[in-house]
């Protein structure tokens, strides 16, 4: 449950991940998106504590261990870390969100089953936005809906995915931003990490984190929407038995 919450449809270094970050810490229909506010969020790296807070915020404490290997090669904490707050940044210059905080709009991602769907969650969550996961698999018709049933403000997607999303994208009136495929051991991500500029949220708790669509076995497929607090609860459960099984 944990990886198809987190990770839908991902391969075991990612979940490798999602362990090594816990060993560091402990009705969609009818809401109306939030506008950016005036204020923007506190920027401190955040430590280890009971308070719910996000896995990212968690990453530097591995720096330079490797936590994903894909096709593209292998990826630290660092890597990770520092192509999301590039994305991040990103995210908030196409939405002109000078605060770097989204209060809770939607951010579409489609990408494949490698580092940059940690990437695009990642950054949706660093920009204070809810990540909302796109099957690659799932035909346009599909993806159109779940675009605009969650009211995204933004799809992120893949290089590879750009023209399958693009023209059901445009027609929805919702910007594109390319995913560009990025090796580890960049030197504008390291610097991103260097810089040091983590938004971070003085409660995650109740914010929304993720929107997940059903399968739509009885009717048309729904949003369900877990906050940080939700998603924090499914990985803490969820660890023991992944240690037991050794997954």
């Amino acid at each position: 449950m944990l990886v198809s919450l987190l990770f839908p449809q991902v391969s075991r270094p990612l979940r490798c991940l999602v362990q090594d970050l816990h060993r560091c810490g402990g009705g969609l229909r009818g809401q109306k998106r939030a506008g950016c506010p005036r204020r923007g969020l506190q920027t401190t790296w955040a430590t280890y504590s009971s308070d719910v807070t996000p896995v990212f915020t968690r990453a530097l404490a591995f720096g330079d261990k490797i936590a994903i290997v894909d096709q593209n090669g292998e990826h630290t904490y660092r890597d990770l870390l520092g192509q999301s707050l590039c994305l991040s940044q990103e995210i908030c210059r196409a939405l002109e969100c000078s605060s770097r905080d989204l209060k809770e709009e939607r951010i579409s991602f489609l990408c494949p089953n490698d580092a940059s769907y940690v990437v695009a969650q990642w950054a949706s969550w660093m920009s204070g936005g809810i990540a909302v996961p796109l099957y690659k698999k799932h035909p346009v018709q599909e993806l159109e809906y779940v675009i605009q049933d969650s009211q995204s403000a933004l799809v992120i997607a893949a290089e590879e995915y750009v023209g399958k999303i693009a023209p059901s994208a445009e027609k929805l009136g919702v910007p594109v931003l390319p995913l560009l495929r990025s090796h580890s051991g960049g030197s504008a991500s390291h610097a991103a990490v260097e810089e040091g500029p983590l938004a971070t949220c003085s409660s995650w708790k109740d914010r929304g984190a993720m929107i997940i669509y059903t399968s739509g076995t009885m009717g048309r497929p729904k949003g369900v929407l877990s906050t940080h607090e939700n998603v924090q609860a499914v990985v803490s459960a969820g660890f023991p038995l992944q240690k037991e099984l050794k997954v």
